[in-house]
């Protein structure tokens, strides 16, 4: 068996690995291509893979890699940033083996201070340090949205009166609550939405363009929705489709209209769409276990998936936290609350493509 690595140039050489990747029973859309070239065509950093051969030439494991270098985080690989999920996927003990080897050894000739692999499955290999406060929150979705939600009949019924508070305030109000699903004419509603919630929570927000690139590179897999109340956009959330699997990467809704339970009411109809669109299983995204946002997962009837993120670090040195939990940022994310949103529309995207 051999290891073959393959610039993000090689069309031939990605289509066998997409190949490879839908065949593989781990795998996630976020192995695939596509992923890589946005990222590289967003942010600029160096994406590339490696591939396992085996003798007859066929492939017997992929890893996906993100090369980001910055003056102010430093050199470092992440397999893949921005995304859920990554890492290896291999067919046998071995590939995995000659695969991570040549992680290290691409990560001690450049001079890495660490690589991560984003894993939804374990290692075999022990040398690497493991974090496991994670998990990605999957729900199989029932044939009728009266059998979303777990727990008994009363408890999903409760949900759906939860979900439908918004319209009932709203009526009694008297303004119009909507949400509409589409492309990227809602692009710039959407991104309002984000990067007011994004400063509200002290993070660096993305550049529109990256929404843009992320929507055009995946060619009809995309859908935006936007919830208006009064006719404002309040309420957002960015979907990816592959086949009957539908995800939900990022979404935002804002402080002012949590009391309308207009996040409940805005997830309700995402999970309607999904069904009309002949999903099977819908991924809630990541979070920190037993967290706000796992609880409000796990109430639609999702279950946890554990995430293995493992690092790798030159020896005897520790792995960096690059987290809003690190205790270093908590006088940057307080200043960031503090910042008008137009400004962190122009100062957030430098700063968040170095973060993986």
């Amino acid at each position: 068996m051999q290891v073959k690595y393959l610039e993000l140039d090689c069309v031939a050489a990605w289509k066998d690995w997409d190949t490879y990747v839908s065949s593989h029973p781990d795998s996630s859309p976020h192995h695939r291509s596509e992923f890589l070239r946005i990222i590289s065509k967003a942010f600029g950093h160096y994406c590339f893979g490696y591939v396992a051969l085996d003798d007859d030439g066929n492939i017997a494991g992929a890893l996906p890699m993100v090369q980001t270098k910055s003056k102010l985080f430093g050199n470092y690989a992440t397999s893949i940033p921005f995304f859920n999920y990554g890492g290896l996927l291999t067919s046998s003990l071995e590939a995995e083996t000659l695969l991570l080897r040549e992680a290290e050894n691409f990560a001690s000739k450049n001079g890495l201070s660490s690589f991560q692999l984003r894993q939804t499955k374990k290692l075999n290999d022990n040398s690497l340090s493991v974090n496991i406060d994670k998990s990605c929150m999957l729900l199989k979705l029932p044939e009728d949205m009266k059998q979303i939600g777990e727990g008994n009949a009363k408890k999903r019924a409760k949900l759906r009166s939860q979900a439908q508070l918004a319209v009932r305030k709203a009526a009694e109000l008297n303004v119009p609550v909507e949400q509409k699903f589409g492309g990227l004419e809602l692009l710039d509603d959407y991104y309002d939405v984000f990067a007011k919630h994004m400063r509200d929570l002290g993070t660096p927000v993305y550049a529109k363009s990256f929404f843009r690139t992320v929507f055009e590179e995946l060619d009809g897999k995309a859908t935006l929705t936007v919830v208006y109340w009064d006719r404002r956009p309040v309420a957002c959330g960015f979907l990816i489709q592959y086949g009957d699997y539908m995800e939900i990467p990022w979404a935002s809704t804002l402080r002012d209209v949590n009391p309308y339970s207009v996040n409940t009411h805005m997830y309700w109809n995402i999970l309607s769409y999904a069904l009309e669109s002949l999903v099977s299983v819908f991924d809630f995204g990541r979070s920190s276990i037993d967290a706000g946002t796992y609880k409000f997962k796990k109430q639609w009837g999702a279950e946890p998936k554990q995430c293995y993120w493992y690092t790798w670090v030159p020896e005897g040195e520790t792995a960096p936290v690059l987290s809003p939990k690190n205790a270093k940022f908590d006088m940057a994310i307080k200043v960031w609350q503090k910042l008008p949103v137009w400004l962190t529309k122009i100062i957030g995207p430098p700063v968040v493509k170095n973060l993986p």
